[in-house]
Order: C-alpha cells, then sequence, then structure tokens
C-alpha cells in the first residue's frame, strides 16, 4: 500500500482553550492507527506540534489534542486539517520521506572517533565532532568508537553487527536498505501507519 500525506489520519481543529496547556478540540477523518498518547499534528518540521491526544471518541472520531507548544503564531490554527503522526515517530520522519526534493546516497559506514562526556551523574556517548548536550563536560575520545548507525525507519543496525552500507540524507540520518526501497525511494510514507 502506497501511502502519501493526504492518506494518514487529518485532525481537523475545530476550538483552542487557552488553559495552562492549550486544547486543541477537534475531529479526525479517519482513525487508522490513531491512538491516544503522544503524538504530533504534522505542519513541516519546524512548525508541527507534538502534544498529547486525550478523550478520542470512536464513534464521533471527536479528541482533544493538548499542545503545550501551541501559540497564537502556530500554523496550526481553528479551522487547519493537519496529519496526525503517532509521537513512537519523529515530525522529520514524515518530512524526510515525503518531500520531492530529499536527496540519498548509498554510502559505506565507517567507523569515526566517539566523544564521551559527563553531565552532572549522568554519562553518555556520541559521534565525535557533533555538539554535546547543554552543560556536557567532555570526558575521552574513543579512536573508533562509533561503529554502527541505526536505520531511522526500523532501527536496524549499519555498521558493525549490521549491513555494511546504508542511505544517508543531507542531515546525516541513516535507512537500511530495505526502508529505502519500501519508503525513500517511492515517497511512501506507509511506516506512519505501521505503530
Amino acid at each position: 500500500m502506497h501511502v502519501t500525506l493526504s492518506d494518514l489520519p487529518a485532525f481537523r481543529v475545530v476550538s483552542i482553550d487557552l488553559l495552562a496547556d492549550p486544547q486543541l478540540h477537534g475531529e479526525f477523518t479517519h482513525l487508522m492507527s490513531v491512538r491516544e498518547g503522544r503524538s504530533w499534528l504534522y505542519a513541516g518540521n519546524e512548525f508541527s506540534l507534538i502534544g498529547d491526544l486525550t478523550d478520542l471518541d470512536a464513534q464521533t472520531r471527536r479528541a482533544t489534542f493538548i499542545a503545550p507548544f501551541w501559540s497564537r503564531e502556530s500554523k496550526v490554527h481553528v479551522g487547519s486539517v493537519v496529519p496526525w503522526l503517532d509521537g513512537y515517530w519523529q515530525a522529520y520522519h514524515l518530512t524526510m520521506i515525503a518531500n520531492p526534493g530529499a536527496t540519498w546516497r548509498r554510502v559505506k559506514f565507517l567507523p569515526s572517533d566517539a566523544q564521551h562526556w559527563v553531565l552532572g551523574e549522568t554519562r553518555g556517548w556520541g559521534k565525535a565532532g557533533h555538539d554535546l548536550p547543554k552543560g556536557a563536560t567532555p570526558t575521552q575520545i574513543e579512536v573508533g568508537g562509533w561503529d554502527h548507525e541505526h536505520c531511522e525507519l526500523c532501527r536496524k543496525g549499519i555498521g558493525k553487527g549490521g549491513e555494511s552500507a546504508g542511505y544517508i540524507d543531507p542531515d546525516e540520518r541513516w535507512l537500511c536498505t530495505e526502508c529505502y526501497r519500501r519508503y525513500a525511494e517511492p515517497r511512501n510514507l506507509a511506516f506512519a501507519l505501521d505503530t
């Protein structure tokens, strides 16, 4: 099944209550894959709203979307009809697959150095040369320690213990060969209905 943005469940905003956290009241076009909980109202990468879907009524398809980051400047307002996305995903997942101008390159994964860091009681690590979490202190460089990536959609390993190559976009997001062929190449958003 080939899925486009217009095939995803869409939320039509009927009213907005400006409480402690704004509540967007509305109804869905259909309920395929819709469930209560953390989710997105998709309005493009920069303008999508993350929040919590509550009070879902399967008979009327009405629900409330609690959107703590909504403001009067938001692209989502009364009358808007926007695709809904389960919180398992990120808004950029839709953009990276649906964008007709998106470019992907097949790349052999090569290990690089890893930067270890500490932030209070928390220890972590990431690819050397990338920004550390705010307030983190770098501790050591592990030569060749960044030895794999994960597919953005299925989490399959690319590199050590996984496929030797994958597809990468300009934002350094990786897809395995199967997800590239199944979703990115045909611009198919079917993964968004598989939660």
